[in-house]
């Protein structure tokens, strides 16, 4: 309980939830929450010349993953961020050729989770032109 200052209740500290964090939503409404990661790096075995494969190659990667609304306020209620770049990291280890099938294959995985409703993930591929940035995007959803 928030403590008195001069007879009136004093207000909450800006980290403490209120206790009134989560109102009711309107019926038949839904609430959906975004969960985004920007800007992960990684070196990844992928392309499809000969010279691309002998080497890692840089690839940023950004992830939108489309959930149900948490009912709580724990990491265990919503998306922990480093699941996403864990999957990114593994990945990076298959050998893959295209930047459109790493972006399909993490939104795969992304989707295993029950809780995520729509995925959308974007590869950038920084060295793949000589005067340019290639780039792919792959959207799931159920």
């Amino acid at each position: 309980m928030a403590s008195l200052i001069d007879g009136k209740q004093a207000p909450p500290h800006p980290w403490r939830p209120s206790m009134n964090m989560h109102k009711p939503i309107r019926a038949g409404a839904r609430a959906l929450h975004i969960v985004g990661v920007d800007d992960i790096r990684i070196e990844a075995f992928i392309g499809i010349h000969a010279h691309e494969k002998e080497r890692r190659q840089s690839l940023i990667v950004s992830a939108e993953l489309t959930i149900d609304a948490p009912c709580g306020d724990s990491i265990a209620d919503t998306i922990d961020y480093n699941h996403v770049v864990d999957a990114c990291r593994a990945l990076a280890d298959d050998g893959i050729a295209l930047i459109e099938t790493f972006a399909t294959r993490l939104c795969e995985q992304m989707l295993e989770d029950d809780r995520v409703t729509r995925v959308s993930v974007r590869v950038t591929k920084p060295g793949a032109l000589p005067n340019g940035t290639a780039w792919a995007e792959t959207i799931l959803s159920r």
